[in-house]
């Protein structure tokens, strides 16, 4: 949403390089999304500490929404275009990490498609792996 758009964008992946405004938004969205699916302390230590995804249903689910509030999932499909411009606007001060960004959102979206299918839930942990391991293999860091 980046290793989770990159976790999600995320990670999303979703962010020390983008605005203040931009951030509380993504706050926002997690509280949001975590009010709904809670994760465990060691979930979110694993998020925290970028060691892997977690993987219990309450953390796909979680991803699967703020993949959807973040505007990166809407209906069935993955919004490539959407998750292009975040991309950019996480790295807005350093083109060459924008680029990397690019190449894993374009990556995944050829791995994974964009066809979320019957199952946002895992479409989204499938999306978050395929970016996670993808930004470490070509060395993209998290801008938070």
């Amino acid at each position: 949403m980046t290793r989770f758009i990159a976790l999600t964008l995320f990670t999303l992946i979703l962010v020390a390089s983008i605005t203040a405004q931009g951030n509380e938004k993504i706050l926002q969205i997690f509280n949001k999304c975590s009010e709904m699916h809670k994760l465990s302390s060691d979930e979110l230590a694993m998020i925290q500490s970028k060691e892997s995804v977690p993987s219990s249903p309450e953390a796909k689910c979680m991803t699967a929404c703020m993949l959807k509030e973040g505007k990166l999932i809407i209906g069935s499909t993955y919004m490539k275009d959407n998750a292009l411009m975040i991309a950019d606007a996480l790295f807005k001060d350093d083109a060459s990490m924008a680029a990397k960004a690019r190449e894993v959102v374009e990556h995944c979206a050829t791995e994974v498609g964009v066809d979320v299918g019957g199952d946002e839930c895992e479409f989204a942990y499938k999306l978050a792996v395929c970016s996670d391991n993808h930004a470490k293999k070509i060395s993209v860091t998290r801008p938070f």
